[in-house]
Order: C-alpha cells, then structure tokens, then sequence
C-alpha cells in the first residue's frame, strides 16, 4: 500500500508538470512572437543537458544511498559528499559563465544559472528518492510546479508579457525555490551539522556515476537530435515553428 501511495504522489506531481507543458507548448505560442518562442525553446533544449554539469554525481549519490537507512547515515560521510557537489557546481557554473560572457549569448547565461539550481535539487531529490522519502520529494516538486503555474498564468493572462526572458526567469525563479525548499529539508531532517570538508575521496563519486551520466545524456541527445539539427542548421524562426510541431506531437504520445 505505501509502494501504491509513493507512485500516486509521483505521478499526481508529473501530472500537474503536464499542465506547465500545456501552457508552454500551447498557450505561449500565441503570447510571444516567433522568433522570442524560438528562443525561449532554445533556452528548453539547453536545459535538457544541465545534468552533465555535475559530472555524474547526483547519479552517483542515488547509487550510494540507495535502500539506506538515514536514522544510520554517518553525518561526517553526508557533508563530504554534499561538499563536493557544492564545489563541482560552483565551479562548472563560474566555468559557464565566463563561456557565456565570451560568446555574448545570454541564453547561455541563464541556462548556466538554471543549470546551478538544477544540480543542487538534483541532488537532493536523488539522496530522497533513494531513501524513500518520497513525501519531500514530491512536495517539493508540487510546490515547484504550482509556483510555476501561477506565474505564467498571471504573465500570459494577466500582464500579457510579450518578453521571452521573463518566462524564463520564472523558471529559474522555481528551481530557486525548489532548491531552499530541498535544503532546508535535507539540512533539518538528514544533515543537521554540515560543514564543508573536501576529500579527494569524493572524486570516486564522478567515477561511479559518469558511466550513468553517459548512458542518459547519450539517451537524451538522441531523443532531442532533430532539435539539435534545426537549431544549429535553420533559423531561430524555423527552430520555434519545429518545436512547437515537437510539441503537438509529444501531446498525441502522450495521450
């Protein structure tokens, strides 16, 4: 019964990402022009790969912590491995951002931000999940996803904003959100006394989860391969009206 009640709360918070898509994919069309819609997919598509920032650590941790006991968790182990996340994203993301800075692209800007945000959430619904604290977990995801609901909606509906950029600091705005929501969690029930201790120990989680990390960005870059192809070979024009077909499409799958 708690297995049926753990699927039910994950999928009643994968449902309610489903009417974020909706807005998305559908509604957002109509708001923005084509060439802003081309780059907020874009900037979607380029999210799609912000779990290869951490290098396989999250993937890592999820393999580690698996079946564990958290009442047992050896706090001094836990704030080493949080460490080393902390360290490898801080410097992926400051690695990112001078990228960013040197191509004049703000949409890597703020996917190099986005992508921050992620890896830390990722991290913490990876260690709840393999620990089975589902109830966290998918809270923490309803909160994100409502938070995000109600901002397009008083954006699209609402403000009528015809700015691509603010429909993705809404999405940042979320994952921020996501993120202290899963810390303050994380901090109150599992790691109630971290301090940042680096070992180079912890490079063995890199080790352990890269291989994983392959397997899934070669999965993911093949699903996204037409986006990739029209993105780097077409217009940003042709790159939003592809998406949005993406989109109708990825609808009819899913019913």
């Amino acid at each position: 019964m708690k297995f049926l009640k753990n699927i039910l709360k994950v999928t009643f918070s994968n449902f309610l990402g489903f009417g974020t898509s909706f807005l998305i994919g559908f509604i957002l069309p109509a708001v923005l022009s084509v060439q802003d819609f081309g780059y907020f997919r874009q900037y979607s598509l380029y999210i799609s790969f912000s779990y290869f920032l951490n290098l396989g650590i999250n993937d890592a941790i999820y393999v580690k912590y698996d079946g564990k006991n958290t009442e047992k968790l050896d706090q001094q182990e836990l704030s080493k491995d949080f460490s080393f996340l902390l360290l490898i994203q801080t410097l992926t993301l400051f690695a990112s951002l001078i990228i960013s800075m040197i191509l004049g692209d703000s949409i890597f800007i703020m996917f190099s931000i986005t992508s921050y945000f992620i890896g830390l959430s990722t991290f913490y619904q990876n260690f709840f999940q393999a620990t089975g604290e589902f109830n966290s977990f998918t809270l923490g995801n309803v909160i994100k996803t409502i938070f995000l609901l109600i901002t397009l909606v008083i954006q699209i509906f609402l403000i009528k904003s015809n700015d691509y950029q603010s429909y993705i600091y809404s999405n940042i705005a979320s994952f921020v959100l996501l993120t202290i929501y899963y810390a303050f969690i994380f901090k109150k029930k599992y790691l109630t006394k971290f301090q940042f201790v680096f070992d180079f120990k912890s490079f063995d989680l890199i080790q352990t989860g890269f291989i994983i990390l392959l397997a899934n960005i070669s999965m993911t870059f093949v699903a996204n391969i037409g986006s990739w192809i029209v993105n780097l070979s077409f217009s940003i024009e042709d790159f939003a009206q592809y998406s949005f077909q993406n989109s109708l499409l990825n609808v009819v799958l899913l019913i």
